[in-house]
């Protein structure tokens, strides 16, 4: 069994900077921790979790609340960044659910029975009493893409990407552009806000027709919503959708229609998952930051458990970046 020694043998430390590093005590520089780190894992280094959780008053326990499906590629990818990074700061990831008897939320009960060091809130029903008494409690909540909670919020900038898309589609020579958007919500209200300010500031006319609703991941209503505009006069030349999945079905659909992007029209999703740049022809996107999300997260609740208390709420926005795929074409 490799011992804390035996790390610092090989990486010429002391034990005493080993346990610091493997513990996450900031009183050795980050690059040197994590090559501690990196040497523990490629030693196959198994620490005694019960101790270092005594050693240290920390469970090295963080909570996800989500209520989503795990398909969702956005999603999923978000998680994996999370994990990842967690991992490497000697985190372990913990899902919180809903009780088997159906008796509604118990994420507080599991979160300080378990003494977890702080709960990321990814997707639920925030209307749940047991969300309200995980935010009104002490354990340091994160809340993704939704800031109206009493906690830490980090929101993708869905007004920002918004707009870049519609500059990036601009920029190709579009001036009639259409927004096709999910359900409304947080996210959603800010990409027409940011739809709406774009179209404004390039000087271009869009009606009411030209923004619509489509539910996410719903590829057939997606393709439902394209056909209906490009059967009107003054039909749109480009079209920003709800988010990659329903863009890539959508697409499939109107192609067995004789109908192809960008040499019917042009297209755009919304998120950036992998399979965006494997489709043919590869989508144009907007690629939300995951790994930077997931880097603020830890962060957060590493300073929280640092101060023993709830970090001060604040909310962060994360900016993506759009990609050119083939569906954009010129007009």
């Amino acid at each position: 069994m490799v011992t804390i020694k035996d790390i610092a043998r090989e990486c010429g430390v002391s034990a005493a900077t080993v346990s610091r590093a493997l513990n996450g005590i900031d009183t050795i520089s980050s690059a040197r921790a994590l090559s501690i780190r990196e040497t523990a894992r490629e030693m196959g280094y198994a620490p005694n979790a019960v101790a270092r959780a005594l050693k240290t008053n920390r469970s090295w326990m963080i909570g996800v609340a989500f209520e989503e499906h795990m398909n969702h590629s956005y999603f999923s990818g978000l998680i994996e960044a999370i994990r990842e990074k967690a991992e490497s700061e000697g985190y372990d990831l913990v899902f919180l659910s809903r009780t088997k008897e159906g008796a509604g939320l118990d994420y507080p009960d599991r979160a300080v029975s378990r003494k977890m060091d702080g709960v990321i809130i990814i997707h639920a029903d925030f209307a749940e009493e047991g969300i309200q008494k995980l935010l009104s409690g002490s354990i340091p909540v994160v809340c993704i893409d939704d800031d109206t909670l009493a906690c830490h919020a980090l929101m993708s900038d869905y007004r920002l990407g918004t707009a870049q898309l519609v500059q990036a589609a601009y920029d190709k020579g579009h001036r009639h552009i259409a927004l096709i958007h999910g359900q409304i919500g947080n996210s959603t209200n800010a990409r027409i806000r940011g739809f709406r300010e774009q179209m404004d500031k390039l000087g271009l006319h869009f009606g009411e027709s030209d923004i619509s609703e489509a539910a996410f991941r719903d590829g057939k209503a997606v393709a439902a919503q394209i056909l209906r505009l490009l059967e009107t006069p003054d039909k749109p030349t480009c079209f920003l959708l709800p988010d990659d999945a329903s863009a890539i079905d959508a697409l499939q659909i109107l192609a067995r229609k004789g109908l192809h992007a960008p040499r019917d029209f042009s297209c755009m999703g919304y998120d950036g998952i992998p399979l965006a740049e494997k489709v043919y022809p590869t989508l144009a996107t907007y690629r939300q930051n995951v790994q930077r999300m997931a880097q603020e997260i830890v962060d957060i609740i590493q300073r929280s458990v640092g101060e023993g208390e709830k970090h001060a709420r604040e909310v962060q926005w994360i900016e993506g970046e759009v990609l050119l795929g083939e569906t954009l074409g010129n007009v």
